[in-house]
């Protein structure tokens, strides 16, 4: 999305035709749209959550989860799955500590929840 905005909006020497950066986001809109009609097609209800979070909690979870994936060069289980299909011992030893990070970090959030 910020590609597209500043191909559209910035003094880009490379001018490329603006639909190929739209390509992604019209992608993306067919998806949820198509989503939405087949469950309504099919009489489907959408989910609902069973458990509360609020916005701020949501934020900085999103946000850190956008450090994590910058940081580490792409998404965890990108990493587990390219390196777990070798058999990498440094993936399954990341993979680990990932887990244990996660059940680690959920055990301190209901501890003060």
């Amino acid at each position: 999305m910020g590609q597209c905005i500043c191909q559209l909006t910035g003094p880009s020497p490379n001018k490329i035709s603006a639909w190929l950066y739209l390509i992604p986001i019209i992608f993306a809109a067919g998806m949820l749209m198509g989503t939405r009609r087949l469950s309504d097609f099919l009489g489907m209800s959408p989910v609902i959550e069973s458990t509360q979070i609020s916005v701020a909690r949501a934020m900085v979870g999103g946000a850190a989860l956008i450090v994590g994936a910058r940081t580490a060069g792409g998404c965890t289980s990108g990493h587990g799955i390219s390196g777990l299909s070798p058999l990498s011992k440094v993936s399954f030893v990341t993979v680990a500590v990932m887990f244990a990070g996660g059940i680690g970090l959920s055990s301190l959030l209901r501890l003060f929840t």
